[in-house]
């Protein structure tokens, strides 16, 4: 758990530097917004002396349809390769966690609110003679949980034990971003079509015997104004 910790340390230090550089060099400044889906894979270790695992007793449903907003700034390196930085609000997790007795059903939202930061390289290509233009990258993405705990980890009363599990989120989520899309030039910038799918490397969820992977996909909108 150490080494696990010391990476994530290393994983910040490096993103944090990374996003420093455009500050002094900025080459376009935007902002967009839209639609993302996340999807929650859940695995269990079996616990001590239980011969069962708590997914025998509960249903969920690990998709959940959100909001995402960014703000992003761009730095030219040159042959059409830029560095793209980007501080983001996203919401993920699962949709429902239910479990049931003989008489009631039991459910709650389990999601978590996050802000974080994104470190890209990209390729735009603009076609010669026109206004339109693609774009295209990949690169490392770190979030931050934030705001009030969702009502699974509240929750108490029967089957707090079984629900809390898959409630209690992990204060980070590394993962590796990929977006790409279609822009036009209009005015002093381009107007953005943005798609984005986002695979989680880390275990979202707190439980030591419970693995929670995120992942997500989604498509936004936005506008990128040139300053240089």
């Amino acid at each position: 758990m150490q080494t696990y910790a010391s990476m994530k340390q290393l994983f910040l230090f490096l993103l944090l530097g990374l996003v420093s550089i455009p500050v002094m060099a900025q080459n376009a400044v935007g902002f967009d917004a839209g639609y993302l889906r996340s999807h929650t894979s859940i695995a269990e270790y079996i616990r001590t002396g239980r011969s069962t695992s708590l997914l025998d007793s509960v249903s969920i449903d690990p998709d959940y349809a959100s909001f995402q907003a960014a703000f992003t700034t761009d730095i030219d390196l040159g042959k059409g390769l830029f560095l793209s930085t980007g501080f983001h609000y996203v919401r993920k997790g699962m949709k429902r966690v239910a479990f049931s007795d003989s008489a009631t059903t039991y459910y709650v939202e389990a999601t978590q609110h996050y802000v974080g930061l994104s470190v890209l390289i990209e390729y735009h290509y603009k076609i010669k003679k026109s206004r339109f233009g693609i774009f295209a990258g990949a690169g490392p993405q770190i979030d931050f949980a934030v705001g009030k705990q969702n009502n699974g980890v509240l929750f108490s009363g029967k089957g707090t034990n079984l629900l809390m599990p898959f409630c209690r989120f992990s204060e980070t989520d590394l993962s590796i971003a990929a977006e790409a899309g279609p822009s036009y030039k209009i005015g002093p910038g381009d107007l953005i079509v943005k798609f984005c799918y986002h695979y989680g490397l880390s275990d979202v969820l707190e439980d030591p015997y419970v693995i929670g992977r995120s992942s997500s996909f989604g498509i936004s909108v936005g506008y990128m104004v040139k300053l240089k």
